[in-house]
């Protein structure tokens, strides 16, 4: 397992307060595509498992947050994540 560290907004306090995600497979950080795969990752876990259901930027009707992925201690990749909500809908018979 490898371990990536990510901040989000005004929580990024730097690389030791970092949330942490693990991935099976190592990330090539000069691959577009794997490291904006972890940024997907990194904004789903912070979604499901650090109270980002709740965090004001995406309950308030802004489009963004901005989340950084740490390489190392000093080494650090910015994002800028969106979340699109898909409505769903409850259907009952009227009488």
């Amino acid at each position: 397992m490898y371990e990536y560290r990510y901040t989000v907004d005004e929580n990024n306090d730097g690389y030791d307060d970092a949330f942490v995600i693990r991935r099976m497979r190592q990330i090539d950080f000069d691959d577009k595509w794997q490291i904006e795969s972890l940024a997907k990752d990194c904004a789903g876990d912070y979604y499901d498992n650090h109270d980002g259901w709740d965090y004001r930027s995406w309950t308030n009707g802004n489009t963004h947050i901005d989340l950084t992925i740490w390489e190392n201690e000093e080494t650090k990749h910015t994002f800028q994540v969106e979340v699109e909500f898909d409505p769903s809908f409850i259907v009952r018979r009227s009488e």
